[in-house]
């Protein structure tokens, strides 16, 4: 198991066989705060490892102040019509620059805003919602789970945790 922390009650998990670890060896990423868990993803771990270390290798800068902590608004864009994609191109672009992990239910995204790393983890709009996606998409309190800066420490940490595992794998 690879425990890739947050903050002080919150962490990313990727869960594995640490017995037989190989390229294709099957792995789950969990998100914990406060001891409780949630299955963010299940995929190979040179999945998540080569995904991972790609964005900690290129974090990606942003100056809009407009975007910082709302990242996940666009996280599926494909639900809005096309003329509205076309106007907020831009901001889609940004996300896709700063996508961590994406899963079916969630997205996480890490990137540099005023200096600071910053992770950003979103659940995705669903079906069964009272609402449609662009009025769930404009509060990110209806799709926000965790926005948390993450020290140059840390993401040094998750880099070497993460090039372990990478030297094993591949």
């Amino acid at each position: 198991m690879l425990h890739l922390r947050i903050s002080e009650n919150e962490e990313l998990n990727l869960k594995f066989n640490n017995s037989s670890i190989e390229r294709f060896t099957e792995c789950k990423l969990e998100y914990i705060k406060n001891g409780v868990k949630t299955n963010f993803s299940e995929d190979y771990l040179f999945i998540f490892v080569e995904n991972m270390l790609g964005r900690l290798e290129n974090i990606h800068t942003i100056n809009e102040k407009s975007m910082f902590g709302q990242i996940g608004k666009w996280q599926e864009y494909y639900y809005f019509d096309t003329a509205y994609n076309k106007r907020h191109s831009e901001e889609i672009k940004i996300m896709e620059s700063s996508i961590f992990i994406s899963a079916e239910y969630y997205g996480s995204f890490l990137y540099k805003y005023n200096g600071d790393i910053w992770f950003e983890l979103n659940k995705g709009y669903s079906e069964s919602e009272q609402c449609t996606p662009i009025q769930y998409y404009s509060d990110p309190s209806n799709y926000r789970v965790t926005l948390r800066c993450i020290s140059n420490k840390e993401a040094e940490n998750w880099r070497e945790q993460l090039k372990k595992i990478e030297y094993i794998i591949m």
